[in-house]
């Protein structure tokens, strides 16, 4: 009676082992005695999944988040963090001892692009085949304009980047990079329309989504978002685990915004009024009729609207509210995938 209960139990202990994926060989001679069958050496192949509750899943929190950004798959995924700092290290120390424009030029089609004339079959060490391709173009843009001072080079290498295929275009192509080429056409330049073609190219790429509220600004028209500053940039509110790492290219683009709406709407206003008051002290000129009221409006603060700010100002907020079409879900590019 005994035997027959051990058998039985050591029977439904073996088949729930094998139904878990983890009968073992050694588990096997563990319940071996005698009266029982012999186990058998190795569990069958489908036995050998482990059982879902010891399956272990990647949650979003785990991803990698580097300086470089998520932009990990394919072959970015083949390198571990720790790997591509130490790769573009070494990139540092390569474009530092260039020392000059153009040889970090040609280190760069040498090394990162494989367009050397002298070694045309060697593969590049940071090219499109490895998983540094993007940090090293990124690296090669901050050094151009960090430490050589040289504003349209950097902005160049988004363009060599682009011509060089479609491939290179994506796989090229982080949100941190088109925010320091956000950054630089604005502040540098005050070029609100390379802005806008920066932000349509990023939305086509795919590294600019949509903003987790759907929304963009307040408001219609060219009033919408100014001066909505505060809400949009406050860092009192913490991010959710596994936020979008294109939130610092779309913040770079809503500061520019915002800067942009208030240089066209008080800007233009405030030249104009300064410009009022040189011609009205001056004998050369006499103000009368429409004239004299509309100097005299302006110089005593008041803010002229759109329709009566000069052209320039019109269409600088023109292009405000095309990048802000941009920025929405359904805006221009949100489901185009084509790249030109």
């Amino acid at each position: 009676m005994l035997s027959r209960t051990t058998a039985a139990a050591g029977q439904r202990l073996r088949s729930q082992c094998a139904r878990c994926g983890g009968w073992q060989a050694s588990g096997s001679a563990a319940l071996s005695a005698p009266g029982l069958p012999p186990a058998p050496s190795a569990a069958p192949p489908q036995a050998q999944r482990r059982h879902p509750a010891f399956t272990q899943t990647r949650g979003i929190g785990q991803l990698p988040r580097n300086r470089f950004g998520r932009q990990r798959e394919g072959t970015a995924a083949q390198a571990s963090p720790f790997e591509v700092d130490i790769k573009m290290d070494e990139v540092k120390e390569a474009l530092n001892t260039c020392g000059t424009v153009q040889k970090t030029w040609e280190w760069a089609l040498a090394n990162i692009w494989g367009a050397s004339a002298t070694t045309p079959t060697q593969l590049p060490p940071y090219g499109i085949h490895t998983a540094f391709y993007a940090p090293a173009i990124h690296s090669l843009f901050l050094h151009f304009r960090d430490s050589l001072r040289s504003p349209h080079a950097a902005l160049s290498v988004l363009d060599v980047t682009r011509s060089r295929s479609a491939e290179s275009l994506v796989l090229g192509s982080t949100p941190a990079l088109y925010a320091d080429a956000v950054k630089l056409h604005w502040t540098l330049r005050r070029d609100l329309s390379s802005v806008r073609d920066v932000v349509r190219m990023a939305k086509r790429i795919g590294i600019l989504s949509a903003p987790a509220d759907g929304s963009v600004g307040s408001g219609d028209g060219p009033y919408r978002g100014f001066g909505s500053a505060r809400s949009r940039y406050s860092s009192n509110l913490p991010s959710p685990v596994g936020a979008n790492e294109d939130a610092v290219l779309r913040k770079q683009v809503e500061i520019a915004l915002d800067e942009a709406r208030r240089e066209a709407l008080s800007g233009g206003a405030a030249v104009r009024t300064r410009t009022t008051r040189r011609t009205r002290e001056s004998d050369d000129f006499d103000l009368d009729g429409e004239d004299a009221a509309w100097g005299r409006e302006h110089i005593r603060g008041g803010r002229s609207g759109p329709s009566q700010l000069p052209w320039a100002q019109q269409q600088q907020l023109a292009i405000a509210d095309d990048i802000a079409h941009l920025l929405l879900p359904d805006g221009p590019g949100a489901g185009n995938a084509a790249v030109e």
